[in-house]
């Protein structure tokens, strides 16, 4: 990719670009110009990573809190346990939907 005022990147490809703002035409390469489509699933690629990181911090919580030996009640263990079920439920299914949009890319 081209850095303001150097080169150009020397890829052939079939279409140049302008974008506003800009004088100079370039690749998308060059001008680090993204389709909105994998934007979009860039995006939700970052709200499933949240959603790991959220079902990975309340697991850490509660194991946190049995390695003190604290006691947990059954219906908090229960509630828990269905929290993160649900959460990872929910990871499963973005991740499917993401790896099934990447892999009919790729095709």
């Amino acid at each position: 990719p081209m850095p303001a005022g150097e080169n150009f990147c020397g890829t052939p490809v079939r279409k140049l670009f302008a974008p506003p703002g800009e004088t100079r035409l370039g690749c998308r390469h060059c001008h680090r110009l993204v389709y909105a489509s994998s934007q979009r699933r860039r995006e939700r690629l970052s709200r499933a990573d949240d959603r790991a990181e959220a079902v990975e911090e309340l697991a850490d919580k509660v194991l946190a809190r049995i390695d003190r030996g604290e006691h947990i009640e059954f219906d908090e263990a229960i509630r828990l346990w269905r929290h993160l079920s649900y959460s990872i439920n929910d990871l499963r299914e973005s991740l499917r939907e993401n790896v099934g949009e990447f892999q009919t890319q790729k095709r």
